[in-house]
């Protein structure tokens, strides 16, 4: 078991949402409703998307001096980009200390995605460099924040005139948190580890008898190390591995490696969250191209990838057609 990272998650999966870093092209679905005046009645409204992008990636800077800053929140199950929020420091003024910031679109309120959010945050925080309280402010007639912050712990603190907001406060000690929820992070690490080997042991335990000798393209440990190779893994909140993937960057193209699901987690998500994180790593460093290859007996597996927007295609790179693969590919 390894302890997360806390510098190196780049997501997290709860049980409905994904929580992510903020990327430039998640501004605009952003402001279609952090930009609406009715929408954002008791909170900041952006003025207009180049304010509101560059309002985000000043929050963004804080996460590698705080080592937490509010999250872009993404529904789990249809990927749709959903609110913005976690805990963070005002940008304006951060005399306030670390508070709970979130704005949910209007068309996704009043199912818990606002409470979800807030108490993985908080616990998020317990793991962070959150020190001491933590606050959240809300205008006496927001009734719905009001309601989110008493079920995740926040008490009444008084008012502030200045702010002509109610302050809620929470401590940092556990006793004060909801209990404690269910999450996976997911971030790049390297695979030369002992319980990432017995992952991959465990994937070819599961392919070799599948398919002859020749019809076998895992990549090992060694290659899956080189600088041009993305590793991503899943982690429980206790630490555990439960998943991995690669994507090895070429020139044309990111290809698909070495994704495994440990048995008793399938059906979770985690493969398509880690695909995801995948894709979007790939992405950032400029690839625009996604392939792989899977095995003509892994149904699941090619059903996933065709839900991910992959479609069949022909072969590509050193590979040539083969009875036992199925060649995929994704344009972003």
């Amino acid at each position: 078991m390894t302890a997360p990272n806390l510098d190196l998650i780049k997501m997290i999966l709860t049980q409905r949402l994904v929580l992510r870093p903020f990327r430039e092209p998640d501004a605009a679905p952003l402001f279609t409703f952090m930009g609406d005046p009715e929408a954002m009645r008791h909170t900041y409204v952006a003025p207009s998307l180049n304010s509101l992008r560059a309002r985000l990636q000043s929050y963004e800077a804080q996460r590698k001096s705080c080592g937490y800053t509010p999250w872009i929140v993404l529904d789990r199950n249809s990927g749709v980009i959903v609110g913005w929020g976690g805990l963070g420091k005002d940008i304006e003024d951060p005399r306030w200390g670390t508070e709970v910031m979130y704005a949910i679109s209007p068309s996704h309120q009043g199912n818990g995605f606002a409470t979800e959010l807030v108490q993985h945050s908080l616990q998020y925080g317990l793991k962070a460099n959150c020190t001491g309280e933590v606050s959240a402010f809300a205008k006496p007639m927001n009734v719905a924040s009001i309601r989110v912050l008493e079920k995740s712990g926040f008490k009444l603190a008084g008012y502030e005139p200045e702010l002509r907001r109610n302050r809620y406060a929470i401590s940092k000690e556990p006793a004060s948190f909801c209990p404690s929820l269910p999450f996976v992070t997911i971030s790049l690490e390297s695979p030369d580890q002992a319980e990432i080997r017995h992952l991959i042991e465990e994937l070819d335990a599961y392919q070799k008898p599948l398919y002859p000798a020749a019809s076998h393209h895992g990549l090992d440990v060694h290659a899956l190390s080189h600088s041009h190779a993305l590793f991503a893994v899943a982690r429980s909140e206790q630490g555990d591995a439960l998943a991995c993937g690669a994507m090895v960057l070429a020139a044309a193209y990111g290809e698909v490696k070495r994704m495994y699901t440990r048995e008793e987690q399938r059906g979770r998500g985690l493969a398509r969250g880690i695909l995801s994180f995948l894709e979007a790593e790939a992405a950032g460093r400029g690839c625009s191209l996604f392939v792989l290859e899977t095995g003509s007996l892994q149904p699941e597996a090619i059903s996933l990838y065709g839900k991910c927007g992959y479609e069949r295609c022909r072969p590509f790179g050193d590979y040539v057609d083969d009875p036992h693969s199925v060649f995929m590919s994704k344009s972003v």
